[in-house]
């Protein structure tokens, strides 16, 4: 494996995520996907769950508890599913599928009516928060779309509860359905080092981000990224076929 590449990705990744809530996966996984993909989704899922963890007792004093119960509620339903749906479909369908999903949802979220933490929305992110982290360890767009409007230590803080909340039921359907192996915890662990690296950065970036309000254009500006990342293979096909 190409070390220092993936530890530079994952850096970046993290300080994405330790600044806006989400971006890890966003933007490993498309870097990732082509050159390792042997890290996507197990062994960078559980080296998320320190950045999380982080995250959460950074921001603790900005929790908001009475949102996560229904979006965790979501995502444990959406992991079984994303668990049935690894075993069942071709990888191939998976990428292209979930990136057009988030490409409309942030359509909507720039032309529709405005997204607001409800019981029904954050229930239904939270279940395409589990298949999308379950598939192919992109969980986070979905809820953050969802939460794109309230402030950024709130923010930061939901989505570092759900996240770290989320990924355990992700864990354990990956290992029910026999994703997840000593390689791959090992390999999650060789991770880490550069998630906390990316997390340490962020701790000087967010406030700058907080000050002059960047949280939600960054937000659609990496989702958008993140589902036209994951449709890019598809169009090349089909280009060239």
């Amino acid at each position: 494996m190409n070390w220092p590449f993936i530890w530079i990705i994952i850096t970046l990744g993290a300080l994405v995520q330790g600044c806006i809530g989400i971006g890890l996966s966003l933007v490993a996984v498309p870097f990732l996907v082509l050159s390792h993909p042997e890290l996507v989704p197990v062994p960078l899922m559980l080296a998320a769950f320190p950045l999380t963890l982080l995250t959460w007792f950074r921001e603790r004093k900005a929790v908001h508890f009475p949102d996560m119960g229904w979006a965790v509620l979501g995502r444990v339903v959406g992991s079984a599913v994303g668990a049935w749906i690894l075993i069942q479909l071709p990888k191939a369908w998976l990428e292209p599928t979930f990136g057009g999903m988030i490409l409309l949802a942030c359509g909507m979220s720039l032309l529709g009516p405005r997204f607001t933490p409800n019981r029904v929305n954050l229930v239904m992110a939270g279940v395409a928060s589990g298949i999308m982290g379950t598939t192919i360890a992109t969980g986070g767009p979905a809820m953050a779309l969802v939460f794109q409007h309230i402030e950024g230590p709130r923010l930061r803080a939901s989505m570092a509860v759900f996240l770290s909340l989320g990924i355990l039921p992700s864990i354990l359907f990956l290992w029910l359905a026999g994703r997840l192996g000593t390689e791959e915890i090992v390999t999650g662990v060789w991770i880490i080092p550069a998630v906390l690296c990316g997390f340490l950065l962020s701790t000087h970036v967010k406030p700058i981000l907080d000050k002059y309000q960047m949280i939600r254009p960054i937000i659609l500006i990496i989702c958008c990224a993140g589902g036209l990342a994951l449709l890019r293979q598809t169009v090349l096909n089909v280009i060239f076929e």
